[in-house]
């Protein structure tokens, strides 16, 4: 008999598993960059990013805030007098100055504006160090170190109509006292070394091609400081510059026109910080230095300002808050430029914040300011409320948490194609364990969850061992822990970015920072 041989199914040719591939993604210690080509890779950018400052080495978490003073009224200026070791503290209100240093004192009443500006000088009659102050409605005031005065008063030619309560902003330049007359051309100054007297005129009507009025002064030098090269310059409403070298308006000789510069319009009279000897300015084209504005052509300003990395969003803003003043601060300890926008009814107040060093910008977000301060190396603000707040202490504001949040640069993850997410660790220094929560943002698209909880912080005799503020932003906290754990995580598309969201809500700062997040993916095709 013939066996026929057996016939044998074949069998499929068997598939093989898809192989689980990691990628990370560096801090953002770039900031957030809102002008680039989201197509394109960029490590160490970020997406989007609320309450975390960017630093040299990684993303620090931000400190809380808390209130240091309140005053009966909306806070509309703070400023501070300091004579050697002895120093004084004031808020404003539309009708009051406060002494704030101590206690909450009432030293100048009745008045019917609070937005003053101040300078400080050296009388060359008594070598004493004074205080000037106006705001364009009240009568301009002296305070001397004890008391607030209204003499050594300041005068005009008889053949001027101009009062003492139109001069609107102040600062000095070579020994004297500058004023500008509100809403003119007209700038006045006083003879060298004196705080009072008869005012000289120095008017620039017919200098600016674009018109408007002088909003503000400043001294301006190439080199750092108020030397033999420093220069004066005056900024009108429309957006340009006049820069002048000299030491006498008066003389002809010895005062002459370095030049005409457009810098863009300026936010409002607090908007110039001094950098290096450098002024910046912030402007609806951006936060520009004067000495780039002299270099560029104004077209292009807007991409050579420091405000380059966010330029269309600084656009945007200044658009959405035309009319409304900004303020800028310079906080020389943490090397940290503060931006203030003007609060919009029914948003979440900002800040937006620039490493002085390394040139990247953040958001902060909850602190409404109507006015900033750096008082004694630390930073305040003061609100509508009231209040005066100090920001960077503890780890809440006035009590409430609040939630740091990192999207970074959408990635294609060095696969070209559908991939699928499954995994996330964020890598975390902190003195104390986080809580964090990361989720998978996709294909461009922002859907960050619900913030975590704050976590309880056990600092047993941390808190209150080193002198508060004594450590810059970036500066390792002695006795920083690295914390990495593997979550769950899904995230379905082409391009992914990881969100890491912190959250802060106990007396003692959590100090965490972001060093970078791993994901681990499958890649294939999409199947339909």
């Amino acid at each position: 008999m013939k066996i026929r041989q057996a016939r044998v199914q074949a069998r499929p040719e068997s598939q093989k598993a898809k192989t689980q591939q990691t990628y990370s993604w560096p801090a953002p210690t770039m900031g957030w960059v809102a002008n680039a080509n989201l197509a394109v890779s960029q490590p160490g950018a970020a997406y989007h990013i609320e309450n975390f400052f960017p630093t040299a080495t990684g993303l620090l978490l931000r400190r809380g805030s808390q209130t240091f003073k309140e005053i009966d009224g909306a806070v509309r200026s703070m400023f501070s007098y300091t004579s050697g070791s002895f120093k004084r503290f004031f808020a404003a209100t539309d009708s009051d100055i406060y002494d704030i240093t101590l206690t909450e004192t009432s030293v100048l009443s009745d008045q019917t504006g609070g937005k003053w500006v101040v300078a400080q000088a050296e009388s060359s009659d008594d070598g004493a160090i004074y205080l000037r102050g106006v705001n364009g409605d009240d009568t301009p005031w002296v305070y001397d170190g004890s008391s607030f005065s209204d003499e050594p008063a300041l005068t005009f030619p008889e053949d001027e109509t101009v009062s003492p309560e139109d001069l609107s902003h102040v600062w000095t330049f070579k020994e004297r006292f500058f004023f500008i007359e509100k809403e003119t051309m007209n700038a006045w100054y006083l003879p060298v070394g004196q705080i009072g007297g008869e005012l000289a005129k120095f008017s620039l009507g017919g200098l600016f091609k674009l018109g408007g009025y002088l909003v503000m002064g400043a001294t301006w030098s190439r080199d750092t400081g108020s030397g033999m090269n420093a220069m004066c310059v005056f900024f009108s409403s429309e957006g340009e510059a006049a820069v002048y070298q000299g030491d006498n308006p008066a003389s002809a000789d010895s005062w002459q026109l370095v030049g005409v510069f457009r810098t863009g319009r300026p936010l409002g009279p607090n908007t110039t910080i001094d950098a290096g000897g450098d002024i910046v300015v912030a402007t609806d084209v951006g936060f520009v230095p004067l000495s780039t504005a002299l270099q560029t052509d104004f077209a292009i300003l807007g991409n050579a300002a420091l405000s380059e990395n966010i330029v269309d969003a600084w656009r945007d803003e200044a658009f959405s808050r035309s009319g409304l003043e900004w303020n800028v601060a310079f906080w020389s300890r943490m090397q940290m430029v503060i931006v203030a926008l003007p609060p919009l009814p029914g948003e979440v107040p900002v800040w937006w914040v620039v490493n002085a060093r390394t040139r990247a910008w953040a958001p902060f977000k909850g602190w409404g300011a109507t006015c900033l301060h750096i008082y004694d190396d630390r930073c305040f603000f003061g609100t509508e409320d009231g209040e005066i707040i100090e920001a960077n202490v503890s780890g809440t504001d006035n009590g409430d948490a609040y939630t740091g949040v990192c999207v970074p640069m959408f990635d294609q993850m060095g696969v070209v194609g559908h991939k699928n997410v499954s995994m996330l660790r964020a890598v975390v220094r902190s003195p104390f364990p986080v809580r964090e929560r990361l989720s998978v943002q996709s294909d461009y698209t922002l859907n960050i969850p619900p913030p975590p909880d704050a976590p309880a912080v056990d600092a047993g005799d941390v808190w209150g061992s080193a002198v508060w503020g004594s450590a810059q932003w970036g500066e390792p906290r002695e006795g920083k822990n690295v914390y990495q754990i593997w979550r769950s995580a899904f995230g379905d598309g082409e391009v992914h970015a990881p969100c890491i969201q912190i959250t802060s809500g106990d007396l003692t700062p959590l100090d965490a920072e972001l060093v970078r997040i791993d994901a681990t993916f499958t890649s294939g095709e999409v199947v339909v």
